[in-house]
């Protein structure tokens, strides 16, 4: 680092001194030819100044032709510099002092560090209506559809116990879990609980939360145990689930809903 910087020193006083002497010699010699100029008198006595003003006209366009040189030599560096990658910073030792080296590190570490924490979070991020990324039972599940089919988990406890429950095809959702309730399959409170909930997720443009999910979902648990219907056991697919139309993203909410119920049970 030393090294480069007395390079450097020694490079522009050497051309000062170059640009320097040699404006002394410039101005010795044209002082020279003028003084010659102003001493020439012709035959008859008198000073002839057209020597002088030519002499003082080629120092003049010089001076002129030397200013016009330095101004686009700075004009040419100032756009080559232009033309440099603004991505292109020098921040090695060899470019700059050691107190800019060592304070555009610390501002570029700081930066560094100030980005990673702006950085969202994987747990932080979700999309309306879908659970968060990473959560365990709900990755990729979207809550609306996974409570649209969690009706025909009803229908079939109420088979188990007596195929006649069959919820005819015209038959709604609601309607039918009244019908349960009226037989006394379905405590009413939570019959109409999951109904309403059911009804949100089905019709309402509003999506669902993950915390109305579990909401539904216990109450759901609840009601499958009392009418003695062990989601862990049951192998029996639901009638409704059936199908060829079934596809990875059905399979797995119907995967999750099972363990969802599982847990509360």
């Amino acid at each position: 680092m030393k090294s480069t910087r007395s390079s450097q020193c020694l490079y522009i006083a050497s051309l000062f001194f170059l640009i320097f002497l040699t404006a002394v010699c410039i101005a010795i010699s044209a002082a020279d030819v003028c003084i010659q100029a102003l001493a020439d008198k012709t035959t008859t006595g008198k000073f002839d100044f057209r020597n002088l003003v030519v002499v003082g006209g080629t120092y003049v366009v010089l001076a002129l032709a030397s200013l016009l040189f330095s101004c686009s030599r700075v004009l040419s560096v100032r756009g080559s510099m232009q033309t440099i990658p603004k991505t292109h910073i020098p921040i090695r030792k060899n470019d700059l002092p050691k107190k800019v080296f060592t304070k555009l590190k610390n501002e570029f570490d700081e930066t560094k560090r100030i980005r990673e924490n702006t950085i969202p979070r994987s747990e932080d991020i979700q999309a309306v209506g879908w659970a968060k990324p990473g959560t365990p039972l709900f990755e990729g599940l979207d809550f609306k559809q996974a409570i649209a089919r969690t009706p025909v988990i009803v229908e079939n406890a109420a088979i188990n116990i007596d195929p006649s429950y069959k919820r005819p095809l015209y038959c709604p959702v609601r309607q039918y879990i009244e019908f349960l309730i009226q037989e006394g399959l379905v405590d009413r409170q939570l019959g109409i609980f999951y109904a309403q909930g059911y009804e949100i997720a089905r019709f309402s443009r509003d999506p669902l939360n993950q915390r109305q999910y579990i909401d539904i979902m216990k109450h759901l648990a609840a009601i499958l145990q009392n009418m003695g219907y062990n989601i862990k056991t049951s192998t029996g697919r639901p009638t409704g689930l059936q199908g060829n139309n079934g596809t990875k993203s059905t399979i797995s909410s119907r995967k999750t809903t099972s363990t969802m119920l599982s847990q509360y049970w």
